[in-house]
């Protein structure tokens, strides 16, 4: 059996869906994550209500699509020790065929292999 890490570090794709919101909000709660990094188009008021030790371990990039997941080098503000970066991205409702390949296949496999890329060991 591995030894429990004291400070463990995720980085999230698509935190503003249903389950992805309240992934990182779980996150938040445990201070064993002292880092949680969100990849989003845009900031939730529900995140800055949030108290000042979780904001400190709350890091928000903003971008404006996924469009260049697969250029790493335009991804440097991300660090190279996160323990597991977990993607909730998705396609919901009505979606065009174009929306939902990208959501549901070509990002999702675009931030493993970032994932692989980073380092990252585990992948979710």
């Amino acid at each position: 059996m591995q030894k429990a890490e004291s400070s463990l570090k995720a980085l999230v794709f698509g935190p503003t869906g249903t389950v992805g919101f309240e992934l990182v909000m779980d996150l938040l709660k445990h201070p064993r994550w002292s880092n949680v990094t969100i990849v989003t188009r845009r900031v939730y008021e529900e995140w800055e209500k949030i108290d000042e030790d979780q904001k400190k371990r709350l890091k928000i990039v903003l971008k404006k699509n996924l469009d260049d997941l697969e250029d790493f080098s335009k991804w440097t503000e991300l660090e190279r020790d996160y323990n597991v970066l977990i993607c909730c991205l998705g396609s919901v409702g009505k979606t065009d065929q174009k929306t939902k390949y990208l959501a549901d296949y070509l990002y999702p496999l675009n931030a493993a292999k970032l994932a692989v890329h980073l380092q990252i060991p585990h992948y979710s």
